[in-house]
């Protein structure tokens, strides 16, 4: 909600030192960006991913020209 139309969130892998932490597969990250457009890395199922908040219904039609 925070997060303005357009905006962006980088989500990135843990570092390998995480000794004790239980790690998230990014899938289940990106359950929590439903409806934003995700960009997932391309190395490897581990990389993270970028989610790009879309422009909502308001925002949009205030910056359509006539």
């Amino acid at each position: 909600m925070r997060t303005p139309s357009g905006g962006v969130h980088v989500i990135l892998p843990p570092a390998n030192d995480n000794r004790g932490v239980i790690p998230l597969a990014p899938e289940a990250l990106q359950t929590l960006y439903r409806g934003w457009q995700v960009q997932t890395g391309r190395r490897s199922k581990r990389s993270g991913f970028t989610a790009i908040k879309p422009p909502r219904q308001l925002d949009a039609a205030l910056n359509v020209s006539d």
